[in-house]
């Protein structure tokens, strides 16, 4: 997390991908709730200073995500593991589709809907 989401850069392209879900999700008629650090409202920034709150919520996701992590006590053990490594290596396909197919169609169904 802290290495994708720790870089101001990639937080600001993850914010633009919850704002686009959060955006096909009320096109639908899906309310979805404030949680924890989590707040729908922060990724409709409408002036920089939004934009710094998001960015400043985001990285306070990552610390508290990060916070009780001890990287150097941890010993990585089992190597070809991961998603990667199945599609790659096991031809497993991507679990892609099942995660993120409701957002999908949603956003398909969204998109023939007239304005």
């Amino acid at each position: 997390m802290q290495e994708t989401l720790g870089v101001e850069r990639y937080a600001r392209i993850a914010g633009a991908v919850v704002r686009e879900a959060l955006e096909i999700a009320e096109a639908n008629g899906i309310t979805v709730e404030a949680f924890d650090f989590f707040d729908p409202a922060n990724y409709k920034p409408q002036t920089p200073q939004d934009t710094q709150k998001l960015i400043d919520n985001i990285n306070h996701a990552v610390w508290l995500l990060k916070k009780d992590q001890k990287p150097a006590a941890h010993q990585f053990r089992k190597k070809g593991s991961g998603i990667w490594w199945d599609i790659v290596y096991r031809n497993r396909p991507s679990e892609v589709r099942s995660s993120n197919g409701k957002l999908i169609d949603y956003g398909a169904r969204w998109e023939r809907i007239p304005a």
